[in-house]
């Protein structure tokens, strides 16, 4: 069995989603202003907890936001 995993930044909802197999599973809330991101609130469906999501989730958001602060 194949699960689909899939993080989208969704920068007018100022958030980070993560999917399974096309299901929200998880978000990160941010708030950005010039030169700084702060992440304010990190949670993961209950169901889906165990399976490293918010890790995969984190490490996404926090790449992503190194590179556009280069």
């Amino acid at each position: 069995m194949t699960t689909d995993v899939e993080i989208l930044h969704e920068p007018e909802r100022d958030r980070f989603t993560i999917t399974v197999d096309g299901s929200e599973a998880g978000f990160a809330q941010y708030r950005e202003q010039p030169g700084e991101i702060a992440f304010l609130h990190t949670e993961t469906d209950p169901a889906q907890q165990g399976r490293g999501l918010a890790s995969q989730l984190v490490t996404h958001a926090l790449q992503d936001a190194d590179r556009r602060a280069e």
